[in-house]
């Protein structure tokens, strides 16, 4: 039984270790963009930075193919679609 009970504060520990080095890294970010910026409108500007999230954006897809690989067809309807575009 005791070793559920401790087991449980362990976790718990852990978890609040891993809380507090959390909270700690956005105070020293905020710190650090305080330190940098020269006015509050730059300090401003710097937190929006840190709070903005960019779109994650996909890999253009190569649609290339070798001329060996295709065959006579493929590779006259490839020309054809490239002249029209």
């Amino acid at each position: 039984m005791s070793e559920i009970i401790l087991s449980v504060v362990i976790v718990a520990l852990i978890f609040f270790i891993a809380y507090e080095r959390y909270e700690m890294r956005k105070e020293r970010n905020k710190y650090i963009n305080a330190l940098l910026s020269k006015d509050a409108a730059q300090l401003r500007d710097l937190e929006f930075v840190d709070k903005l999230k960019l779109p994650k954006e996909e890999a253009p897809k190569d649609n290339l193919v070798a001329a060996e690989e295709m065959t006579d067809d493929e590779f006259t309807q490839h020309i054809r679609e490239a002249v029209n575009n």
